[in-house]
This record gives C-alpha cells, sequence and structure tokens, in this order.
C-alpha cells in the first residue's frame, strides 16, 4: 500500500479518520440507549483507538501461545470471541419434523467444542456415525 507524502501513517496518526470513528460510535449508540439522562450515552470519548494497539502488538508478538482467532477490542476491553459447535441431534432418517422437534436439543450450549478447524468438526460428525 502507497501513501502520499504527507498523508498520516496510520489511522491513528490522521484525526479526520479517528473523528469519523467516534462519530460513528456515537450515532450508533444513541439508538440504543434508551434512556437520555443517562452520562454515559457519549461514549465514544472513552473509545480511543489508541486501546487497540495492545491486543494487535500481543497477537503478532513471538511470545503469544495462539493463531487463526478473532479477538473484539474497544475502549480498553479485551474479549475472546468465538465460533462453537453444540452436541446438537442426530438422526441417519433425518427430516424436516426431527429438526423442528429437536431444534431446542440442536442448539443446547451445554458440552459445546469450540473447533480451531474443520477437522474438529469432522471429529465430532464422525462420533455420531460410528454409533
Amino acid at each position: 500500500w502507497l501513501r502520499p507524502a504527507g498523508a498520516p501513517a496510520t489511522l491513528l496518526d490522521d484525526p479526520d479518520a479517528t473523528r469519523g470513528v467516534a462519530v460513528r460510535v456515537r450515532g450508533f449508540w444513541r439508538e440504543q440507549v434508551v434512556d437520555d439522562s443517562d452520562d454515559s450515552r457519549e461514549p465514544a470519548e472513552k473509545l480511543d483507538p489508541k486501546l487497540v494497539s495492545p491486543i494487535v502488538a500481543w497477537l503478532v508478538h513471538e511470545d503469544c501461545p495462539v493463531t487463526g482467532e478473532i479477538y473484539s477490542a474497544a475502549g480498553g476491553r479485551i474479549a475472546r470471541f468465538f465460533v462453537g459447535l453444540t452436541e446438537g441431534y442426530y438422526n441417519p432418517e433425518l427430516t424436516l419434523e426431527d429438526v423442528r422437534d429437536h431444534f431446542a436439543q440442536i442448539r443446547n450450549e451445554e458440552g459445546y467444542i469450540v473447533p480451531t478447524g474443520p477437522g474438529d468438526e469432522l471429529k465430532a460428525l464422525l462420533k455420531h456415525l460410528a454409533g
């Protein structure tokens, strides 16, 4: 990526870019807040983009033990965001009615796994197919 001479090196160096982020956050926040008397209705000031750089730096650090994961980073809060695979429901003669009747079981998060790739999903499937 080439940037014009004199252009900001990053979003953090570009006051127009970070102001755009703050404006979008303010608009979103106003739509979510029910009680306008709440003092926290303008959190955009707390969402400094500089608070994202620590997780970025850690994820590229040689001591970081993970790869291929997703993280939510905003306002000084870092959280792992993941997709889980539930135990589900198995029937070798599966029908639409089975899905309807067992939908709660299909959605039940108890005992879920966090697959690290397609192999983990395949192992879960093979467990059902084997019996």
